[in-house]
């Protein structure tokens, strides 16, 4: 596990300070007139393929030719070879009450004319999906998937004020289902483009109210933001999560917003705790914005810790508030009077 930010793991792989000894590319077909196509992903492995010893390309007429990701014609490809089976599907994410509940949350927190970004997931689909009633939002994300290519079918995402890139979705990779890739397949409305464009600070500088919408495994007291291990078991990476929160923190009008389910475990453990107990503080509390749980929203932009303490316990499950209460109380954080 590479604890490291994905926008810099292209530059790392092309100055050699990572290095892959062989590099598989799944590229759709390209023909007359085009090139073939990296498809659905267009991320660090071709900075890898540069410097890589060996360079395999499975060519897959399942793949969708996608704009942006055409595959450069200096490339050394040393096999090419036919793929025996379509692209990995990622299976519809189940949503219920709780995730409803957050997703109306996070609706109330996003205005027209916001651009998007995404993880995958249960949680940042069902908000996707609670957004159907917004206009002209745009999508600027490091991950497409169905539910934000349903918001742009529906006419609620038309990329028409995202203040660059007018019209176009802008996506690093597609993962979702095979109707979503006959979708976005020769589609001009849809780029697949590298990381150093999609997760740039200077780009999403430039993006107009900028939405992340991210997923969290835990949120502490303070406002730091855990979603990468618990207990020494990971389940998850940096990723470009950090980079898209502090783009929309600093975007005018835009929100960093991490979503959790107030528990863990059938309800016996809270997602809001003390502290994090040693576990990774993927978002730090300098970079923290709003958190959302099934209870409501806590605005921790410019509070001090106190006031974090006390609206992150108002949106914990009842049952674990006058515990985690307590718990700051007695903390140095909450040593000052608390109520």
């Amino acid at each position: 596990m590479l604890p490291e930010r994905y926008a810099l793991l292209a530059g790392l792989f092309a100055e050699g300070t990572l290095r892959a000894d062989v590099v598989l590319l799944q590229v759709a077909p390209g023909g007359a007139h085009r090139p073939p196509s990296l498809g659905l992903a267009n991320d660090y492995t071709l900075a890898a393929a540069r410097r890589a010893r060996v360079v395999i390309a499975e060519v897959s007429p399942a793949v969708p030719w996608t704009h942006g990701a055409a595959l450069p014609g200096d490339l050394r490809v040393d096999h090419w070879v036919a793929a025996d089976g379509p692209p990995v599907e990622l299976a519809p994410a189940r949503s219920g009450p709780v995730e409803q509940a957050i997703a109306r949350h996070v609706a109330a927190a996003i205005p027209e004319g916001a651009t998007l970004q995404t993880g995958i997931g249960s949680l940042p689909d069902a908000a996707l999906a609670e957004l159907g009633g917004h206009r002209d939002l745009g999508i600027d994300s490091g991950v497409l998937g169905d539910a934000g290519a349903r918001l742009v079918r529906a006419g609620a995402a038309n990329n028409s004020r995202k203040g660059i890139d007018a019209g176009i979705s802008v996506t690093n990779t597609v993962i979702g289902s095979a109707e979503l890739y006959r979708w976005v397949d020769d589609n001009r409305a849809v780029e697949v483009r590298p990381a150093c464009y999609t997760h740039a600070a200077e780009v999403m500088a430039r993006l107009h109210r900028l939405c992340a919408i991210n997923g969290a495994l835990e949120v502490d007291l303070s406002g730091q933001v855990n979603c990468e291990a618990i207990g020494g078991r990971q389940r998850g990476g940096v990723g470009g999560l950090l980079d898209f929160a502090r783009a929309a923190r600093q975007s005018p009008g835009g929100r960093a917003i991490t979503v959790l389910p107030a528990t863990a475990d059938g309800g016996r453990r809270s997602r809001i705790v003390l502290d994090l107990a040693g576990n990774p503080a993927t978002i730090g509390r300098a970079d923290v914005d709003l958190v959302v749980t099934e209870f409501g929203a806590a605005d921790l932009r410019h509070a001090t810790l106190d006031q974090r303490a006390e609206r992150l316990i108002a949106i914990a499950a009842p049952e674990f508030r006058e515990t985690l209460a307590r718990g700051w109380r007695a903390s140095i954080g909450g040593r000052r009077a608390w109520h």
